[in-house]
């Protein structure tokens, strides 16, 4: 059941209702959005378990990093929410931004889908994106955004390739708010010729 987020008292209203209805025993809160509030509105209708798990760090400055610390312990203290992350540096930034303890529980792949690619498979993707037998391949998946600090990735192969005598090749695979503007930035060092961006295929 979907009910779209929205910044106002209706998308509320809608949510305390649907769980109100459904009195769920146990409730996982997975955004950084808002969580306080429906955390708040949870505890308040009686779920005996709150979970909110961390997925990204959140490295707020100023005011925004004070509220957040202290809706943190509120929700923490008055309304029990158990706080998971999903990685050792998660766990990190949660204790020294906020001072939020946190259980870790790291995230889970398919190993029979994410595996070792065979030979043949491995000649294909070579083909695929034109890279020769014996280029070294550097590949990164993920968002493009700023925490991400593709620029660095970018600025160790202009400095690798210009005393390297095979360069070396580097292949993204994701979209976000920066991808523009990290293109640009291949450009403008000089590495485009090296680098492929390709999309969530």
């Amino acid at each position: 059941y979907h009910i779209p987020f929205g910044k106002s008292p209706r998308y509320f209203i809608k949510l305390y209702r649907f769980l109100r209805k459904e009195k769920f025993d146990l409730v996982h809160i997975h955004p950084e959005r808002a969580f306080f509030w429906h955390a708040m509105m949870v505890w308040l209708l009686g779920a005996n378990r709150i979970i909110r798990s961390v997925l990204d760090v959140f490295l707020f400055t100023g005011y925004l990093r004070l509220k957040r610390k202290y809706q943190r312990l509120i929700a923490r203290k008055i309304f029990k929410v158990t706080y998971v992350a999903i990685s050792d540096s998660v766990m990190e930034i949660e204790r020294q931004y906020f001072q939020n303890p946190t259980v870790i529980v790291k995230n889970w792949i398919d190993e029979s889908y994410f595996r070792s690619p065979t030979e043949i498979e491995r000649l294909n993707a070579r083909k695929q994106f034109s890279f020769k037998e014996n280029d070294t391949v550097l590949i990164s998946v993920g968002t493009c955004n700023k925490k991400k600090n593709h620029y660095a990735v970018f600025d160790a192969l202009s400095e690798l390739n210009s005393s390297l005598e095979t360069p070396l090749k580097y292949l993204h695979r994701g979209t976000g708010p920066t991808t523009e503007d990290e293109k640009e930035y291949a450009r403008r060092i000089g590495v485009q010729s090296y680098t492929t961006f390709v999309g969530y295929l």
